[in-house]
Formats: structure tokens, sequence, C-alpha cells
């Protein structure tokens, strides 16, 4: 899953990519459009990747 946030200016935005169950991915972006944050997810899951955090807040 990937989060885009505004940044400082139009041109630098914040983005963010987190690993998630398909649950917790629903959830979260169900929560994150709702405060306005732009959330895109994927299949495509790679090493490296931060699970996303505070998964119990979105539940």
């Amino acid at each position: 899953m990937t989060v885009y946030f505004d940044g400082p200016n139009p041109e630098d935005p914040l983005v963010l990519e987190y690993v998630a169950t398909g649950v917790e991915a629903a959830q979260f972006t169900l929560a994150a459009t709702q405060a306005g944050l732009t959330v895109t997810v994927d299949g495509m899951v790679r090493p490296g990747l931060r699970r996303l955090p505070c998964n119990t807040l979105w539940h």
C-alpha cells in the first residue's frame, strides 16, 4: 500500500509504502480517505517494506 501526504509544497509530497493484509489495507484506506489522504493498494509486496504501523487503530 502507498500513502500520499501533502508536503510543505505541492511538488514535495510525502510518499510512504507499507505491507498490510487485505483487511488491514481496506480498513486503513477507508479511514485515510475520510481524512483526505490518497491511498493506493496493490499486490506488489517487495522485500523490505515496513508493516503498516498501528494496524489495530483501523479496526
